[in-house]
């Protein structure tokens, strides 16, 4: 009860205080002037620790605590201005103007928000060989990634002040410029603008020896960067038989456009190879002869870019030591040495003119030059057909288009062969030139057996 008594006496005194101040004095002898409060709350994203300044009649700083309440005591009457701050923030209202007559002010209350600065938009467009699908990229005092859409624009927004690079990449494709410095101020960018430069995929063959044998098998890698449209890059394969003047017929035709180059299938699977930037073919040849194998691709057109690789198949040999050579695919046995004549074709294959010398027919009783000779123990040799006498030719020689290490005393001439075309000529192999040829002149004979 005592308790109570003294508190409310405290209570009263300090009333009697403040009112006295708010008075303006006590009995009429003291001069000191009256002062008041000015005080208010923070409210929203943030109470405490805003900065409260007072400017005006007098100037005083304060700062809110937990609650966000402030206040500034002892001002006299006068016009103030009362204004928040805090970094990373801003308030509503960003200041409020404060008039003092005679009584305290209450209520300058002010409401917190985060500040979000302004944002920009930066944009652009790309023009040239693509437009679709090329990657933006940003970087510098923010960094973003967008495409290109099907006309070739492009923009970023909600971009703030600052300094950026604009990157464009596509592949397969250049562009001008390569990047583009951009600057953010209080503004957006447009025309941040590109062309794009699609460059010729780079086709790579791989190596093949120079000089290979028939029967062996061929293994071809082709690599490339990709289609700068952005495909997978197809593939196709194809083969040329150079100096190929029949070697795919049989012993009694000719094959070939115009007495022209053959081409042959190599085995790529499915034909077109649409598996990415690499492919693979096998291929055997089945003959002696000069070959070519191409690949293209097609980036714009099965014939969009092609590389090709040349290489020579001879046919494996075995040198006997009595005189004769085998071919060690096929078994055949051959006289290693000519008999050093000439013949015309008809003479060596049994063969005369008819009486109005336009045209050649067979003739049984004719000359046979391989027929009466014996050679390594056998009896059984025979004039070769032309494709027999083709296996022997090897377009790797520096002179004679033969195996001089089995057939040394070959003749860059004419050989002849037991070939007959009704209607037409005698066909030989021109060893000068590795050809087939039907000019029915003199020719040498190299003798074959089974």
């Amino acid at each position: 009860m005592r308790k109570n008594v003294f508190n409310g006496m405290v209570g009263l005194f300090v009333a009697l205080v403040f009112g006295m101040a708010g008075c303006g004095g006590g009995d009429g002898g003291d001069s000191t002037p009256a002062t008041y409060i000015i005080s208010g709350a923070v409210s929203g994203n943030i109470l405490d620790g805003v900065t409260i300044n007072l400017t005006g009649a007098a100037t005083a700083s304060a700062t809110t605590g937990a609650g966000g309440n402030f206040g500034f005591m002892g001002q006299s009457n006068g016009s103030y201005t009362v204004t928040p701050s805090k970094a990373g923030y801003t308030f509503t209202p960003s200041s409020l103007a404060v008039n003092v007559s005679g009584a305290n002010v209450t209520g300058i209350n002010f409401t917190a928000a985060v500040y979000a600065p302004p944002t920009y938009t930066i944009s652009g467009a790309v023009s040239g060989a693509v437009l679709s699908n090329i990657i933006i990229t940003l970087s510098g005092d923010g960094s973003a990634t967008t495409t290109t859409n099907a006309s070739g624009n492009y923009s970023f927004s909600s971009i703030a002040d600052g300094s950026y690079t604009v990157t464009p990449t596509f592949a397969g494709c250049t562009f001008n410029p390569v990047n583009s410095a951009v600057v953010v101020s209080e503004a957006n960018v447009p025309n941040t603008n590109f062309v794009a430069t699609a460059h010729t995929p780079v086709l790579i063959l791989s190596d093949t020896p120079a000089v290979v044998f028939v029967g062996e098998q061929l293994t071809f890698d082709a690599s490339a960067s990709y289609d700068p449209v952005g495909d997978p890059l197809q593939f196709w394969w194809a083969g040329l038989i150079m100096w190929d003047y029949g070697r795919r017929g049989n012993s009694q035709s000719f094959i070939g456009d115009s007495w022209g180059y053959n081409w042959f299938d190599v085995a790529v699977p499915g034909g077109w190879d649409s598996y990415g930037p690499e492919a693979t073919a096998t291929f055997t040849p089945d003959f002696a002869g000069a070959y070519r194998v191409r690949v293209h691709i097609n980036p714009d057109g099965p014939y969009g870019i092609n590389e090709s690789i040349e290489f020579v198949a001879v046919t494996p040999l075995q040198d006997n030591g009595n005189g004769t050579i085998t071919d060690t695919i096929t078994g055949r046995m051959w006289q290693k040495q000519d008999d050093g004549n000439t013949y015309y074709c008809g003479e060596a294959i049994g063969a005369v003119h008819e009486p109005d010398g336009q045209v050649w027919q067979y003739n049984p009783n004719g000359l046979n030059v391989c027929g009466n000779l014996s050679l390594a123990g056998y009896t059984d040799w025979r004039v070769p057909n032309l494709i027999e006498l083709e296996s022997l030719v090897d377009m790797s020689s520096s002179g004679a288009k033969a195996s001089l290490q089995y057939f040394p005393d070959t003749k860059g001439a004419e050989y002849v062969t037991k070939i007959f075309i009704p209607n037409t000529r005698v066909a030989g192999v021109d060893f000068d030139t590795g050809e087939t040829n039907t000019n029915g002149g003199l020719g040498y004979v190299r003798c074959v057996r089974n």
